[in-house]
């Protein structure tokens, strides 16, 4: 009997010496290819009505509270004039569900869901005939979707400032930003907002409530806003609101040169150069929120910055208070950035015409050896300069001065690369003295 003509599936059962063959008749229940999270049938054979979505896909992220769902039909006639109309075999149209509740019906191959909330959902496709019974399975996919919104809440359109810079109040739904998730692998529902002025890109954001528009000339301006992914990709569809505001003449203007920040600084050492006019040039700077600098001169320098995302703001002062006029700067410098720090003497010290300044680098190695020869990445030593004047160099943590002029000093150290260069981005920072 080993021909099979028994014909079906079948096994053998020894018993004694009796040899039975069984023909076994197996139920294969479930089995389709979809998995937990999306599903087709076709009760009615490779021949009959089937239906089969094919988008949105099993698991698929969308942002807004629309969608159009796009499926298959085969052997089956959608007919718009017959919905509702007696049976005609092989004819009749498509029932849309919504997390399991009917939502409309269709005669054509796409159904527009609308007034989607935010979360996950399941949406299914069936076939009916024209007096809307459904008598073949259906198709379904799992999948989310994100109701995600930026609006400017102030100030009204047309408001009228006389400074470069408006505060902007902002009201965000579904949309998570923050330092965070404005440069971490891109999720959905999350990132930041870049921000438009007069069409152009200028800057980026991740407070949720606030922003600060500056750097703005006088003139009509519009301000706009938009949700974009941590990649600065804009949502689809796209998030954004604008508001139209005016700059008076004369207005005080600030601004600093952002070029260099807005990827990854190289250094602990953060030279800013600064724009103004109509205005006093004396500003007090302030990075993640706390003071750290004060200065008149159109550069100032921001010395020993940790590796990581800082916030820098700069606001005008008239020599007393602070007045409302600023600009900011978001700032991201590398982990592993040299730096060098004055050990001795402290800042404002009386110090003698002659003694032995201190420093401490931090990522970079100073090489006595190689001083005068070829570069190596990270190696180097420090140069002083005394009122601007080159006086020393040196590969240890030490450099002898002498023959110091009394009175106010200012004193920098910066890092140089074995041939005499400056590293680049430069590295130094300063303190000022009094030459006893």
């Amino acid at each position: 009997m080993a021909d099979g003509s028994l014909g079906g599936p079948h096994v053998w059962v020894e018993t004694g010496e009796l040899v039975l063959l069984t023909t076994l008749s197996v139920s294969l229940l479930g089995c389709g290819e979809g998995g937990p999270l999306s599903g087709d049938g076709d009760p009615a054979g490779p021949s009959g009505p089937t239906i089969k979505l094919t988008s949105p896909v099993a698991d698929e992220q969308r942002y807004g509270n629309t969608l159009d769902a796009l499926f298959d039909v085969r052997n089956f006639t959608l007919d718009e004039a017959g919905i509702g109309a007696d049976d005609v075999a092989g004819r009749g149209h498509v029932h849309a569900y919504l997390d399991g509740v009917q939502v409309g019906e269709t005669a054509d191959t796409t159904f527009a869901f609308s007034s989607l909330p935010s979360g996950p959902h399941t949406l299914e496709v069936r076939l009916a005939d024209n007096d809307h019974d459904e008598n073949w399975e259906g198709s379904w996919v799992y999948m989310e979707t994100r109701d995600s919104r930026i609006s400017i809440l102030s100030p009204p359109d047309g408001n009228v400032y006389a400074a470069s810079s408006a505060p902007l109040t902002l009201q965000l739904t579904d949309f998570t930003v923050s330092p965070d998730a404005a440069f971490g692998d891109v999720a959905f529902g999350q990132g930041r907002y870049q921000v438009r002025i007069d069409g152009e890109v200028v800057d980026f954001g991740f407070d949720p409530a606030a922003f600060e528009v500056s750097q703005l000339p006088e003139g009509i301006h519009e301000v706009g806003v938009e949700l974009v992914t941590s990649d600065g990709a804009p949502l689809d569809p796209p998030s954004q609101d604008t508001v139209s505001i005016e700059v008076l003449p004369l207005s005080p203007f600030l601004a600093i040169d952002r070029s260099p920040y807005l990827g990854e600084h190289g250094s602990a050492t953060v030279p800013l150069s600064i724009a103004a006019a109509n205005t006093p040039l004396s500003y007090h700077l302030y990075v993640d929120g706390d003071y750290a600098v004060g200065g008149e001169a159109p550069e100032l320098t921001l010395g020993h910055v940790a590796g990581g995302y800082h916030f820098l703001e700069l606001v005008a002062t008239d020599g007393s208070s602070e007045l409302p006029i600023r600009d900011h700067l978001h700032l991201f410098v590398a982990p592993e950035r040299p730096d060098i720090a004055i050990t001795y003497p402290g800042d404002l010290w009386g110090v003698p015409a002659a003694f032995s300044l201190t420093v401490q680098p931090e990522s970079f190695t100073l090489d006595p050896a190689g001083m005068g020869g070829a570069n190596v990445p990270g190696h180097g030593h420090w140069a002083v300069l005394v009122d601007g004047v080159s006086v020393a160099e040196s590969a240890t943590t030490s450099a002898a001065l002498s023959g110091l002029l009394p009175g106010d000093r200012l004193i920098r150290v910066a890092l140089e690369n074995n041939d005499h260069t400056p590293v680049e981005p430069p590295v130094y920072t300063e303190i000022r003295v009094t030459v006893e």
